[in-house]
């Protein structure tokens, strides 16, 4: 009984020891803003463009029957989507903000998953948003806490509290859950061999060139 009491006392710190809300505002602030810059510049709306035919909706876009909306549709639709991210960012209007960049985000980002085009780097970044989107990541560090503080006259800070910990937490173990599974599936299908070959050699090399794999980007011995 004392080691299960000692492990449950382990469990909670780890998802629910109180910490500063400057620490998950600086997260959210970090997070949102990298994913602007990152996704500002890329235009989804080509993806209503495609034939019907080549429609293959995943477990979520079947099961929920969202559709493949057309070029304008999602052009309007991944427009709200990264003023989300900008707001989400600054903390301005926080909670509706990552809400939105939260559902919107999901639909943009899975659309590539339904025509076959896999990116695995996509699910980190949905279930990182979902995780803040319900949690007080706009406490502190955003617009909307200098707005409050202003109103109400005072700039203390808020105490301590669990609420600022477990999002954090609940991204350390997405992200051990996403690779631990990532690197068991291929030593699953490939074996060994997926270390000791020369997979990483032909992956790095891969890099030096364009989508195309037609474009070096460096120059040739």
């Amino acid at each position: 009984m004392t080691a299960i009491a000692a492990i449950a006392a382990w469990w909670n710190r780890f998802w629910f020891e109180p910490q500063p809300a400057s620490t998950l505002g600086t997260c959210r602030a970090l997070f949102f803003g990298g994913l602007a810059i990152w996704l500002i510049p890329h235009d989804f709306s080509a993806w209503g463009e495609y034939s019907s035919v080549f429609w293959m909706p995943i477990w979520l876009f079947d099961h929920l029957g969202v559709p493949q909306l057309s070029a304008p549709a999602i052009a309007a639709i991944q427009a709200v989507w990264k003023l989300s991210l900008v707001l989400a960012a600054v903390g301005l209007f926080t909670r509706p903000a990552m809400i939105a960049a939260f559902a919107l985000g999901t639909y943009l980002m899975g659309l590539p998953q339904n025509f076959g085009q896999t990116q695995h780097f996509d699910t980190l970044v949905v279930f990182a948003t979902g995780a803040l989107a319900i949690s007080r990541a706009g406490d502190a560090c955003s617009l909307d806490a200098l707005i409050g503080a202003a109103r109400r006259r005072s700039a203390a800070p808020r105490p301590d509290s669990p609420e600022y910990r477990w999002p954090i937490r609940f991204v350390w173990v997405a992200m051990a859950i996403i690779f631990c599974s990532a690197g068991l599936s291929k030593l699953r299908h490939s074996g060994l061999e997926w270390v000791f070959s020369d997979n990483l050699a032909y992956l790095l090399q891969r890099q030096q060139y364009h989508l195309s794999d037609g474009e070096p980007l460096t120059r040739g011995a």
